[in-house]
Order: structure tokens, then sequence, then C-alpha cells
């Protein structure tokens, strides 16, 4: 869900071209999006039907110039994993000036509704991140 809303930011406000991809510590490769993500994206108007898992790997995390996670523990996990990359890892909130309530809980088995909220939590969190990345590549 992350990937899709902020390449949709990214598609409307940039002329860039910027790399948006997305990348799971225990994904499954290959495995679609669930149901509810897709449902709840298209209410947003995305599409997501073709998504494709992966599983983060040493040359995704190599190519990257910023890693950002739904969860502090996440984060921690590609620190531990990667440490070269330790300081390119965040939490979305974090990356996005937050300071408290730093994780976006995974919504995965808990219905719709949860997908909804954790949809909107990420939709806000990473409108800020692009605020963010905007003023610094401009700077």
């Amino acid at each position: 869900m992350a990937e899709a809303i902020f390449r949709q930011l990214v598609q409307s406000r940039s002329g860039e071209d910027w790399q948006v991809s997305s990348a799971g510590l225990h994904a499954l490769d290959g495995s679609p999006a669930t149901s509810e993500a897709v449902a709840v994206l298209k209410e947003l108007g995305l599409d997501i039907s073709g998504h494709s898992a992966r599983l983060l790997t040493e040359e995704l995390v190599e190519d990257a110039d910023l890693i950002l996670t739904m969860t502090a523990a996440h984060k921690q996990s590609i620190q531990q994993r990667f440490p070269a990359a330790a300081d390119r890892v965040f939490t979305v909130k974090e990356f996005a000036g937050e300071v408290d309530h730093l994780d976006i809980p995974d919504p995965f088995g808990q219905g719709i509704a949860a997908y909804r909220a954790a949809a909107a939590e990420l939709k806000d969190s990473l409108t800020a991140v692009w605020k963010r990345l905007e003023s610094e590549s401009t700077d």
C-alpha cells in the first residue's frame, strides 16, 4: 500500500524521475496483495491488483537512497541485517517528523477497517515525507 500511495504522491507533484519500490522482511516472493489492500486502494483510485510481493535483498538495500519501514521493529531488523545502510533506514512516521507512536500497525488478517486505517496513516505520513524530500532537494 505504501508503495502505491507514495508513487501517486511523487507522480502528481514532481516532474522528476523518482524510483519507488517496496519489499518485505518476510514476504513470499510473487505473492499478490491481499484482497483488502486491493479494495482499500481502489477506493483511493489506485490499482495494485497486479502487485507481487518480494523479499528485501542486499541488492535492494544497496540501491536505495532511503528505506522507510512501517514499524520500529522492522527498522531495527533492517539495520541489524544491513548495518552499512543503518543511517538510511527510518520508520515512515519518524522520517515524516513525528515523534510519538512511530509504528503503523500491519493490518494483515484484521479486516478491511484495519486496512483503511493503515492506508490513512500511510497517506498522511507519506505526504509529510514527500514535503520533506521536496524541501531537502531544493536546499
